[in-house]
Parts: structure tokens; C-alpha cells; sequence
């Protein structure tokens, strides 16, 4: 195998397992958001960022092995090129079969880390509208809303909310 295309294949299967990573880090701040363990969550982030640095260490690996792949065939290297152009240019079926599977598992484990972070993304949003709305029952109505209120609501004005405050 062609050792630029065995660099590019090694490091998507680098970013496959540090994106396995992220997974699991977030389905730990997932089970701490539903404990409500914010220290847990912030432990987790701490970790999460390291290893984004680290994932993006490697795709800058892989965009400089991608860049002396296309240099040695004589093409000039874009920023908008994409793994689906480079799968096309490689002649050898070996070279091309690895490089479609290590393609594919990324992609399949960038969609799963997708999924997870518009779910966790979600039950933060609902965590921090039930905290306000527990503490707007708590609290009773801002000073602007004791101000504003009756006009707001002769006008028409509802004030949103995911939980209904009669419940």
C-alpha cells in the first residue's frame, strides 16, 4: 500500500477512536445532566476538550498527509477538496477499499456524536427552562413584569414557557 494513503487511512482510524472518545464522554455528561451532577458535567467538558484538541491535531495530520498524496500525483491541494474525490483518484482496489471503510466508520461515528450532542444539547435546555421556571414560581414575578405585566397582556402578550405554571 501506498504509505501516504496508509498515513491517511492510520489517521482517520485515529479520529474514529478519539471520536469513540467524545461518544463516550458524552453519554457520561448525559447520565450527570439527568443526576443533575454538575460537577460531573464539568469534569466531562474538561475532558471533552482535551480530546477536540486532539481531534483537531489529527485532521490537521490528515489534511497534510491528503495534501502530499495529491502533491506526488501532481495536483495542487485545495482546501475544498474532500475524502470522496481522493477515494475516486486512487487506482489500487486495496488502497481504495481501505480508505472507503475507514471513510464510512468515521462518518457513521460523526453522525452517532451528532445525535448525542443535539440530545444533550436539548436536556440542557430543558434543565436550565424548568430552573427558571422553578425559580420564577419561587420568586414570584420580576419587579418589570409587576411594571409591565397588565399592558403586555391587554395587548395580547403571553409569556412562553415549556412547563405550565398551573400544573
Amino acid at each position: 500500500m501506498d504509505e501516504a494513503v496508509q498515513v491517511i487511512v492510520d489517521t482517520l482510524d485515529e479520529l474514529n477512536t478519539a471520536h469513540r472518545q467524545l461518544i463516550a464522554l458524552g453519554v457520561e455528561k448525559r447520565d450527570a445532566i439527568l443526576e443533575n451532577n454538575t460537577d460531573a458535567v464539568a469534569s466531562a467538558t474538561n475532558r471533552e476538550t482535551k480530546v477536540i484538541l486532539k481531534t483537531a491535531e489529527l485532521d490537521r495530520q490528515r489534511l497534510l498527509a491528503v495534501g502530499k498524496y495529491l502533491v506526488k500525483r501532481g495536483i495542487a491541494p485545495t482546501n475544498s477538496f474532500r475524502m470522496t474525490q481522493l477515494i475516486q483518484m486512487v487506482y489500487k482496489a486495496e488502497e481504495k477499499q481501505s480508505l472507503q471503510a475507514a471513510c464510512e466508520q468515521l462518518s457513521g461515528t460523526l453522525k452517532e456524536l451528532q445525535d448525542l450532542n443535539d440530545f444533550n444539547q436539548q436536556m440542557m435546555k430543558l434543565n436550565l427552562e424548568y430552573i427558571a421556571h422553578s425559580l420564577d414560581i419561587i420568586a414570584g414575578p420580576s419587579e418589570d413584569e409587576a411594571t409591565y405585566h397588565r399592558s403586555l397582556q391587554s395587548e395580547g402578550f403571553k409569556r412562553f414557557s415549556q412547563f405550565d405554571a398551573k400544573a
